[in-house]
């Protein structure tokens, strides 16, 4: 059975995405998360976002946002699907505090 990927969930890809870090050419969790790793990260939001998933799928439905749909947005200007526009159109655009988990 396959879930829908929740608003919430999507806003926190969304900005995992937008404000990650680059260090030695690899893509870091934000600031905000100082030392965690990807991994550690989506265990963070996995109780509050999982909707039931196991953690496994519920990280690879993570992963596959941030690296499909939102980062060919932030990287090329591709648009949002159109599940997604509904969601994160009031987000583009709006200061990092204000997006801000």
């Amino acid at each position: 059975m396959s879930v829908d990927r929740s608003p919430e969930l999507v806003k926190v890809v969304y900005f995992l995405n937008e404000y990650a870090r680059r260090e030695d050419g690899r893509q870091r969790p934000p600031e905000e998360f100082q030392t965690l790793n990807w991994r550690e990260l989506y265990e963070l939001f996995h109780d509050n976002l999982g909707e039931r998933r196991s953690f496994k799928t519920f990280m690879g439905s993570a992963e596959g946002l941030r690296k499909g749909n939102i980062s060919e947005h932030k990287d090329h200007g591709t648009p949002f699907l159109p599940k997604y526009e509904r969601i994160l159109g009031r987000w583009v655009g709006l200061s990092r505090r204000a997006t801000a988990l």
